[in-house]
């Protein structure tokens, strides 16, 4: 069987677009709890809700480990959730909005969007869009 292609093959490009460095608003879709070899760790879908990339997907980490919590406790504060105790409910996170600063970095000789920083909605629209006031990850 001949299927026809809507572009030539050798003009296939990763799976996912690469983003401009800068700050983006995102919407949590999903998350799923994975093991890794270092321990546990949570791999959250965001998607941009507004601008040019609207509907453009990133991809963030959370280790579960407690030298790393702290990655995981500013994300969940940036999404407006106040973490307590020694339980997540991950479902609480859904849909929530937040701000991320997106930086470009290569992985095993590939270039890719990572998610350098976080903050609340308030305090992204307080400040200016620089990324340089995050701090990053």
């Amino acid at each position: 069987m001949k299927v026809n292609l809507p572009a030539p093959m050798e003009d296939v490009q990763g799976g996912f677009p690469l983003l401009p460095p800068g700050d983006y608003k995102v919407r949590v879709l999903s998350c799923e709890q994975k093991e890794g070899q270092q321990g546990d760790y949570l791999n959250w879908t965001l998607g941009v809700v507004e601008g040019e990339w609207e509907g453009a997907k990133l991809f963030l980490i959370t280790p579960i480990l407690t030298q790393s919590l702290w990655k995981l406790k500013a994300f969940l504060q940036a999404a407006g959730i106040s973490p307590t105790g020694t339980v997540l409910e991950t479902n609480l996170v859904l849909n929530k909005v937040l701000v991320v600063t997106v930086i470009q970095e290569e992985y095993g000789g590939v270039t890719r969007n990572k998610v350098s920083a976080f903050k609340s909605l308030k305090a992204a629209s307080a400040s200016p869009s620089s990324s340089t006031s995050n701090p990053p990850f």
